[in-house]
């Protein structure tokens, strides 16, 4: 039923490079890898947590750093401590990084006493010491093909970098090290907490902040400016970055949901972000939240759902003023129109090609899961039909089902996407329309939800008078209902 590891080989060597992505994504971590992962050993050394791990570019030593200040040195094949570094920081070390081309000499280190450190190991010389951030240094980065260049992101709002080959330059009064001030867009409270260097496009930077919008910064277009004295300095005009220089990455249901999420203090950050080796994924996580997985080069836009004003299915660009951006680069107002068409739906015919055996299997599978309430179970088993088989509707539709009842964080925007997909492989998945209009109440787009209720009425009436959508009729019109009558607006 399943591809035999030596198939994928072959399939890799027939099709080559148009292969080899999916290759690899289906084969870099597969279940039978996972569940012979175990506990080798401990490396005992430190007397404070250990707060980052960085393997050297070969794989054969591994660097430590910690609340004890010290940086250990190890062969992890052998299980042996090789050094211990006793650096001049004072406060935790939260980063720790081999510097490129050094021959894995060089070892730079960001800490929470606000310096950055620069080590020769072989002779245990600190080279430099950099205290140009206000704040604690949270994470390094570096760039394969610019050795010389060094990247710290640090909770005074700052993205700083730092050239080895010139240090004299970031002794002086106002030194250029900063390529992003963060307080300048976000305000004084802002905090940079994580950033990543792509591997294949260098100048692609990756910055995690205190929250949920990852930004990714082309170098390329940004000029370092000086390291602010105090709060006043963020407004100067020298942080104005470039128009088009910046990207921003945010989970869809996310952003509807900050300010309820600031009401219950609850607070999203990106503590977390790498790039895969290809540098087409930025993995990223979400402190409070949940770890996701951005495609940097699949661009998506905003989608409103709209009754059709013509015959036919299509979508189409809705008008929107796209010229005010706000600080955290979300457009709320800039949408793609997914019209919805009565004559789109009556006229398709209804699909009914059978499944695979195998991925029937796997259906029935998922769908006894879910009858059994084991909602996580039932989409692990939808995600591996889909991925086989991504053609056929009815597997969407029954995902969108099993998230809707798994109901983590961002699950009902997961269910509104593969609603979305069904309605786009098949309209006759008349359930597709009731899961859509369930998601968009769940989402608080009541609008939009009503104008899928209608459709549903109209084109499905014979399915409209169950106890299901007559529940989902009640729900509706309560919280619009709520939403009229609340000061806020906010049911």
């Amino acid at each position: 039923m399943n591809e035999t590891l030596l198939e994928y080989n072959r399939k890799r060597e027939l099709l080559g490079a148009g292969f080899s992505r999916q290759y690899r994504s289906h084969r870099h971590a597969t279940g039978n890898i996972i569940e012979r992962l175990g506990l080798e050993t401990e490396l005992q050394g430190h007397s404070g947590c250990v707060n980052c791990l960085e393997w050297s570019k070969e794989g054969n030593l591994l660097a430590s750093g910690s609340d004890d200040c010290n940086v250990i040195l190890w062969s992890p094949m052998s299980h042996r401590k090789l050094t211990t570094y006793r650096t001049q920081h004072n406060g935790n070390i939260f980063s720790v990084k081999f510097m490129p081309r050094s021959l894995n000499r060089v070892l730079a280190t960001g800490a929470a006493d606000t310096k950055i450190t620069v080590l020769d190991i072989e002779s245990t010389n600190t080279l430099h010491v950099f205290t140009n951030h206000k704040g604690r240094v949270k994470r390094l980065a570096v760039a394969e093909d610019e050795p010389h260049l060094l990247f710290s992101a640090g909770e005074d709002g700052t993205v700083m970098q730092f050239d080895l080959r010139c240090p004299e330059e970031y002794s002086k009064e106002s030194p250029r090290s900063v390529i992003v001030n963060l307080n300048h867009y976000v305000g004084i409270s802002a905090e940079a907490k994580c950033l990543s260097i792509c591997p294949t496009k260098t100048e692609l930077l990756a910055v995690g902040s205190g929250d949920p919008y990852v930004r990714l910064y082309d170098r390329r277009m940004i000029r370092c400016s000086h390291v602010p004295n105090h709060s006043a300095d963020t407004c100067d005009e020298q942080y104005n970055l470039p128009a088009n220089c910046v990207n921003y990455f945010v989970p869809g249901h996310v952003p509807s949901k900050v300010e309820d999420y600031s009401r219950r203090y609850r607070m999203l950050a990106a503590t977390y972000l790498t790039f895969s080796p290809d540098g087409r994924d930025l993995l990223v996580n979400l402190g409070g939240e949940q770890i996701y997985l951005y495609n940097i080069y699949e661009k998506t836009r905003s989608y409103r759902l709209e009754r059709a004003h013509r015959n036919g299915c299509h979508t189409s660009s809705c008008a929107g003023d796209t010229s005010s951006s706000q600080p955290n680069g979300y457009h709320s107002k800039n949408y793609t129109s997914f019209v919805l068409s009565e004559e789109c739906s009556s006229q398709r015919e209804e699909k009914s090609t059978p499944l695979p055996p195998n991925i029937e299997f796997l259906k029935q599978q998922a769908n006894h899961n879910y009858e059994r309430q084991r909602y996580a179970e039932s989409v692990s088993l939808y995600n591996k039909a889909i991925f086989l088989h991504p053609a056929a509707a009815v597997l969407y539709s029954n995902r969108a089902a099993a998230l809707l009842k798994r109901s983590w964080n961002g699950d009902d925007y997961a269910a509104l996407a593969d609603c979305f997909t069904t309605i786009g492989l098949d309209s006759q998945q008349y359930k597709a329309f009731y899961r859509l209009c369930r998601c968009l109440l769940q989402l608080g787009r009541l609008e939009e939800a009503m104008i899928c209720f209608e459709h549903f009425e109209r084109v499905f009436p014979e399915r409209a008078s169950g106890h299901s959508f007559e529940k989902l009729k009640e729900e509706l019109q309560d919280n619009i209902a709520s939403k009229n009558n609340s000061p806020s607006g906010i049911p």
